[in-house]
């Protein structure tokens, strides 16, 4: 035998799993015993569809009852008339295939014939008169639990125990279906195998000793209720549910039967249950015609399709016994309305309203039912409603609400130098029918880690802005991007792209030293230098690893008429659409071009606040470099240096001369910016090999 915890999928309290009932209930006048302090001890229903149930209480119990649909019938016990039941305390109800009424009792076991009684008790050979349960299998043998263990009856009474294979000597339950017979105890269950019982309990699986309720369905499955849980044996493998792996509200099941459908039903105290195999479904006072939410035993009412329950009608401080019945009708009409549809903007509400008919409302099966029909929700959610009328009829409904969310999945495919404009574009392909209306267009502040907001862009128009304002020839930049929903919500930004940069300057032997500042954004493992003598003859000249972005063209002199450009592969192609600038499709981004024939042999290009030169020699370095600057009143200066991403990474106080050795120390390879501050400030950025 295998346990497992069945882990299903579970549908819990979903509309659609909800089927329009009603509920007809017999209480009061309508209900055919009359006492308090009562309850229904036992429920059951032959095959002529009448219903018979137990009436007990504290202090009183009330006898049998059968109910024709029409009319009561009370059988009471008389301490002076034989021909009566055995004791008003009824405990379990049986029928048999020659139409005999079985009850068991307090007293004794009754059988009511037509209008007669035949009592037995434990002078007819019983072990015990408290007998708690009755069943009587396909051979018309009666099977009776008591609290001295089991009797069965064939023509004569035989009594089994613990001796006999018995787990426990006190019977909760007893289930007999074909030739199987199974009792339930405090410690474990037990089916009976011909002359002994074969214990099953808690090393076979149950998943609790404690069993109340046992069921045998109509492919002989076995359901036992327990203490905690439900668990299912079908002669090798057995599943339980619990508060974890299913749709039970509550793990004590007190009562287990099955429809015309093959559906399990199962009563807690906190409603009654249905189990199709997949999903759970639980009914309760709130959200369907229950009365109440501790509803037991229950009884099918086969030809009608009818589930039969009991429970205490609370009148004052007296609980009278109650019955009532459940069951399927045609849907009523329940439709959920929106005032402002069920998809609506984020920070916006709408109101839900029932449709008309109804008197009573439970939107998502709350703690309370309410006479309002309306409801005002501001959130996304899976919006249920239960709706009663003034019948005790129960519809459904279920709807979905959404909330307008910009989309946040939008990101930059490209950013780089035009060669028409020599500016920066950055390039994004538009997903369409999200809800946006524009995108807006950032750049990162120069040492800074904040965005500015540098344009936008309408969902129409291409999706390429120009960044007019950008010098590529001075320094890169980082762009983001966001998306404006139609409802005017911003998304959170794109990851960032930053552009190529080329810078030129004199090296060892008067060639040209070309400088890359690496793209950023893209995953590329080398990069290409384009060179030519003019914009519309570069050709690729070279590929190197982005693990070396300095190159020295010694093929060439300072001087020397030569436009070197920088570019790198996409992944994949860049698609904005077409018909302006640049508009694509885009494979490669490119770096601002640079002319070999303008370089200023002793510097690189300097921005400075002032526009005033400040010489670094040498510049690229890999060990020290002197920066030379103007102060000839030998006033102090301050020298700060950031990495290309603005983050500070030096300082350097105290400065009177007019130049400052920079060494290298424990900066990496790259480029930096560097400040000089004082009466006036230079910026200057130095390149370490």
């Amino acid at each position: 035998m295998k346990t497992s915890l069945s882990v299903l999928i579970l549908f819990l309290l979903v509309g659609f799993n909800y089927a329009q009932n009603c509920v007809n209930l017999f209480e009061g006048a309508d209900f055919g015993i009359t006492g308090t302090n009562a309850q229904i001890t036992a429920l059951a229903v032959d095959a002529s569809g009448n219903k018979w149930l137990g009436v007990g209480g504290l202090v009183l119990s009330h006898g049998l009852a059968k109910y024709n649909g029409s009319t009561w019938t009370t059988y009471t016990y008389s301490a002076i008339n034989q021909n009566t039941i055995p004791s008003n305390r009824v405990n379990g109800i049986a029928f048999d295939g020659s139409g005999n009424i079985w009850v068991a009792t307090l007293n004794g076991v009754g059988k009511l014939t037509g209008t007669n009684w035949t009592r037995y008790n434990t002078t007819s050979g019983l072990p015990a008169n408290n007998t708690s349960c009755i069943a009587v299998d396909e051979n018309g043998v009666v099977w009776v639990g008591t609290n001295s263990g089991v009797a069965r009856y064939n023509g004569s009474w035989t009594t089994y125990t613990t001796s006999n294979g018995l787990p426990d000597n006190t019977i909760n339950c007893i289930y007999a279906k074909g030739t199987e017979v199974w009792v339930g105890t405090n410690s474990g269950a037990a089916k009976f195998t011909g002359s002994a019982w074969l214990t099953f309990s808690s090393p076979q699986g149950l998943p609790n000793n404690n069993v109340n309720a046992i069921f045998i369905d109509a492919t002989y499955n076995k359901w036992f209720g327990t203490l905690s849980g439900l668990a299912k044996f079908d002669n090798v493998n057995i599943d339980v549910y619990n508060a974890i792996n299913s749709g039970l509200p509550q793990v004590n099941v007190k009562a287990i039967i099955q429809d015309n459908d093959e559906n399990i039903w199962v009563s807690t105290s906190a409603g009654l249950t249905l189990f199709d195999g997949q999903n759970w479904t639980t009914y309760h006072k709130n959200n369907s015609g229950l009365p109440d939410n501790d509803i037991n035993p229950l009884a099918y009412e086969i030809g009608n399709d009818k589930i039969w329950f009991g429970y205490s009608k609370l009148v004052g401080s007296d609980s009278n016994a109650s019955l009532g019945n459940f069951y399927y009708i045609p849907s009523l009409g329940l439709n959920i309305l929106a005032s402002n549809g069920f998809t609506f903007c984020n920070g916006d509400s709408t109101v839900l309203s029932a449709s008309a008919g109804f008197t009573e409302f439970n939107w998502n099966f709350s703690a309370l039912n309410h006479t309002s029909p309306t409801v005002i929700f501001s959130q996304a959610d899976t919006v249920m409603l239960a709706a009663g009328n003034t019948n005790n009829c129960f519809d459904y409904d279920t709807t979905v609400l959404n909330i307008l969310l910009p989309y946040n999945n939008q990101q930059i495919c490209l950013a780089t130098v035009s060669n028409v404009s020599g500016k920066n574009l950055v390039i994004w392909e538009k997903i369409p029918n999200v809800g946006t209306a524009f995108f807006n267009v950032y750049r990162k502040e120069f040492l800074s880690l904040n965005y500015t907001l540098i344009g936008t862009v309408p969902f129409n128009d291409i999706g390429i802005f120009v960044d007019t304002a950008s010098q590529p020839s001075i320094r890169s930049e980082r762009y983001r991007i966001s998306v404006i929903d139609t409802c005017g919500n911003e998304s959170s930004m794109s990851d960032a792209h930053k552009t190529l940069k080329l810078a030129l300057s004199a090296g060892i032997g008067n060639h040209p030293d070309l400088n890359v500042e690496l793209y950023d954004g893209i995953l590329t493992s080398n990069y290409q230098i384009w060179r030519g003598t003019d914009t519309s003859n570069m050709q690729l000249y070279l590929v190197r690893p982005i693990t070396n972005l300095l190159y020295s063209d010694t093929g060439v002199l300072v001087g020397q008429h030569y436009l070197y450009q920088i570019r790198i592969d996409l992944e994949s192609i860049c698609a904005p659409s077409s018909g302006k600038e640049m508009g694509g499709p885009f494979s490669q981004s490119l770096s601002n071009i640079e002319d070999n024939g303008i370089i200023d042999p002793g510097s690189i290009s300097q921005n400075s606040e002032n526009i005033m030169l400040v010489n670094i020699s040498p510049n690229p370095f890999s060990d020290k470099t002197t920066i030379y600057f103007m102060n000839k009143e030998e006033l102090p200066n301050e020298v700060n240096i950031y990495n290309s991403i603005g983050q500070h990474v030096r300082k350097i106080n105290d400065i009177h001369d007019n130049n400052i050795v920079i060494e290298k120390g424990n900066l990496s390879r790259g480029f930096y910016f560097l400040k000089i501050s004082g009466t006036t400030s230079y910026w200057g950025k130095i390149i370490i090999q």
